[in-house]
């Protein structure tokens, strides 16, 4: 006589921004976060103040930000709106010219303001030419990250990458390579004192006597600065920031999730 066994997963789902995220409990009893076929685990989702994995192309100019804060980007002249590939799951190409998108940030709103442990990754293919400093991350009124910060790359896509902290500049650079007309992984953190930039996974320290990132109101633009001659060239996904600074083997996990996730290969 067989006897058959029958196993009955229960899952807790809500759904957030017409059904693109799920967080859902899997067999192992741990919470998970999906959007499409991307997933964020949950150990570092409480800590997660922006998350903009780029699934689907938002015609409206909407750019969804499925982090608890939910607090989503928009860009409301076409003209300045990025690009969505369907390639690798989903990203956006920014022109280099005028592409942008950007939200307003109140003062103490989590870690876009004010954190003195700030991590930053994102998943970035560099065009050859553009401007010679080219802006990822920007929340501040002038050069160097004045009255808040900007992270980016200088020199053209040659290895080089900077996060500034209130005028106060950090440079990290890796290794002869380029990172242009390639995707790479980027990790940068801050923990008020000390910044660590990791390419694809491996890390270098850049040490500064340093300090908490202002807590200022402004806007937080995404592919440009405050002027328009520092704008980033090439595309750009699964862009994230954490309240806290991750360590070595979470960085390196969220570079390995490159082929079986987002599609992206070194």
């Amino acid at each position: 006589m067989k006897r058959l066994l029958i196993i009955v997963l229960v899952l807790s789902v809500s759904l957030v921004h017409a059904a693109d995220y799920v967080i859902a409990t899997g067999e192992n009893g741990t919470e998970e976060v999906y959007v499409s076929e991307h997933m964020l685990h949950a150990d570092w989702t409480d800590y997660a103040a922006l998350w903009l994995p780029f699934p689907a192309n938002k015609l409206a100019g909407t750019y969804y930000d499925y982090s608890p804060d939910s607090s989503d980007f928009t860009m409301a002249t076409a003209s300045q709106r990025p690009t969505w590939n369907s390639a690798n799951s989903g990203h956006y190409r920014f022109d280099g010219d005028n592409d942008r998108i950007s939200r307003s940030v109140s003062a103490g709103q989590d870690l876009t303001c004010s954190s003195d442990s700030v991590t930053f990754a994102f998943w970035m293919y560099q065009l050859s030419g553009g401007d010679w400093y080219q802006r990822i991350f920007d929340k501040s009124t002038g050069g160097n990250g004045a009255n808040g910060y900007c992270l980016g790359t200088e020199y053209g896509g040659e290895g080089r990458f900077f996060l500034s902290v209130d005028g106060n500049r950090i440079g990290g650079v890796y290794d002869a390579s380029p990172v242009y007309n390639v995707w790479v992984h980027i990790v940068v953190t801050w923990n008020g004192s000390q910044a660590v930039f990791y390419k694809n996974g491996a890390g270098k320290t850049a040490h500064v006597e340093g300090d908490d990132i202002p807590d200022t109101t402004g806007t937080l633009r995404i592919g440009t600065g405050y002027t328009t001659a520092i704008e980033f060239k090439g595309y750009l996904d699964d862009i994230r920031v954490y309240t806290r600074v991750l360590g070595d083997a979470e960085v390196t996990a969220l570079y390995e999730r490159r082929d079986t996730v987002y599609g992206h290969s070194d």
